[in-house]
């Protein structure tokens, strides 16, 4: 799983978040408006306002069973 923000320090509150849920976080710094990544390079995404959300909702999907 990748989480991609701006800021760095909320990048961090994301993998340590993960972590605690036993799920594996890859941090990306980057804008949103010029991500790093090429058409079609994930299956698919989460989009949300705030990104403590975004962090929050990809751990515990990242966590659930299949």
């Amino acid at each position: 799983m990748i989480a991609s923000d701006l800021t760095p320090e909320l990048l961090d509150v994301g993998r340590q978040e993960s972590a605690a849920r036993g799920g594996e976080l890859r941090r990306q710094e980057a804008d949103a408006e010029a991500l790093p990544f090429a058409d079609g390079a994930f299956d698919s995404h989460k989009l949300a306002d705030a990104s403590v959300m975004v962090f929050r909702t990809l751990a515990a999907c990242a966590c659930a069973p299949l």
